[in-house]
């Protein structure tokens, strides 16, 4: 993933034979990503103008100097440990994964549908129909995140 997004990483030293197997495997943790989440639908902003963006955030080991953003194995940022990134989606189904400069990774899908209709303008200002309210649904349902199952 690294070479095609052109990243160059150096190469640890061999292993010593006196190190096992349980020893050079258990060294860190991955990181954790706690932005975008799984459970969330995340829209397109309506407005080109003014595009939403979904945060990308991750909780890395303290030996994270780095972490690396792809999007569906192609790579679009680079932050320190413990900053975030602001990605413009687009309708469709993701897998964000991130990789720390450890090589140690972690990822999650999401999905990201066009955002609802704007509301219609009328002669006293706008209406807001009840959120779900063409689905059938009860009035609070709805918004620009919502929980998917």
């Amino acid at each position: 993933v690294f070479r095609r997004a052109g990243i160059a990483i150096r190469r640890p030293p061999p292993w010593s034979p006196e190190c096992g197997l349980e020893t050079t495997s258990a060294s860190g943790h991955p990181p954790r990503i706690a932005s975008p989440q799984r459970s969330l639908l995340y829209h397109q902003a309506p407005d080109p103008g003014n595009p939403a963006r979904v945060p990308f955030s991750a909780d890395a080991d303290d030996d994270a100097q780095a972490l690396f953003w792809f999007v569906n194995d192609r790579f679009v940022a680079r932050t320190a440990a413990g900053d975030d990134y602001f990605w413009e989606p687009r309708p469709g189904r993701f897998t964000v994964r991130v990789v720390d400069d450890l090589g140690r990774a972690a990822m999650v899908p999401i999905r990201v549908t066009r955002a609802p209709a704007a509301p219609r303008a009328h002669s006293q200002g706008f209406r807001y129909p009840p959120a779900g309210a063409a689905r059938g649904m009860p009035a609070g349902h709805g918004g620009s995140l919502r929980q998917v199952r």
